[in-house]
């Protein structure tokens, strides 16, 4: 029997969020590929497990499991989209730095992610001469264990 798929709401226009340049940048671990739809990512926020698509208008939502009330607001602080990103980038650019510029240019809708303190820690100490698959696989491992 198929799963039924949660409806998927508006969270960001493209030019703010691009997950493929976000979540798969070495900075979080905890999200995947979904393994049968293109552009789309599915991770664990709080208690729930969350979808994330990339569309040609927007970044959409759902939550697959756990309860959708208050997603949008948490997704809205772990991205950091209060924040928008054509300031940043005047920002940069008044400042002269050529790297975050060229950074703009090159990943358009990247974010610095607002996860977790304990997810952090566990990340960077993990990180310790290891690989993004290595340290992929070290936390998948952390997190099959209960506590």
């Amino acid at each position: 029997m198929p799963v039924a798929r949660a409806r998927l709401l508006a969270l960001s226009p493209p030019a703010e969020l691009r997950p493929a340049h976000t979540l798969l940048n070495g900075q979080c671990f905890g999200w995947r590929p979904h393994e049968h739809r293109v552009d789309e990512y599915v991770g664990v926020l709080g208690r729930r497990v969350v979808s994330i698509r990339q569309t040609t208008s927007g970044t959409e939502f759902a939550a697959m499991h756990g309860r959708p009330e208050g997603l949008e607001e948490e997704l809205i602080d772990y991205f950091q989209l209060r924040t928008p990103l054509s300031s940043l980038y005047a920002q940069w650019a008044s400042a002269g730095c050529r790297r975050m510029e060229a950074i703009s240019r090159s990943l358009p809708g990247l974010r610095i992610l607002r996860q977790e303190p304990c997810e952090c820690l566990f990340s960077f100490i993990c990180s310790s001469n290891n690989n993004v698959p290595r340290i992929t696989l070290i936390l998948d491992r952390m997190r099959e264990r209960p506590s």
